[in-house]
């Protein structure tokens, strides 16, 4: 779990969690750089990167890069699983309509 992968995932999340909290609450909290209370700010973004490494946790494969989306096992009629991985439907194209009605003059 605690591979280089992950914890640079883990790394990068919680800064960029730690980040937008930070500029959300100085924005509502300050209207100038003086009025800031930077204890409160920091403790909530602090707080805010603390939650996103404990989820990081929670789902190393994904915060690692190795998850492999969603796989859907079934059985076969032999009795062994078969792996199947969900894939989207292929695009339909449709064909412009050219009886559109026309707008008529207001």
């Amino acid at each position: 779990m605690f591979t280089i992968a992950f914890l640079t995932g883990a790394a990068e999340r919680a800064a960029k969690s730690f980040a937008q909290a930070l500029l959300a609450v100085v924005s509502v909290t300050g209207l100038t750089f003086g009025d800031i209370d930077w204890r409160v700010s920091l403790s909530a973004a602090g707080l805010t990167a603390l939650a996103s490494v404990l989820t990081s946790i929670v789902n190393p494969t994904f915060t690692a890069g190795t998850d492999q989306g969603i796989g859907i096992e079934q059985i076969g009629d032999t009795g062994t699983e078969i792996e199947a991985e969900v894939t989207e439907p292929d695009p339909v194209e449709v064909a412009p309509a050219d009886d559109v009605p026309a707008k008529h003059p207001a």
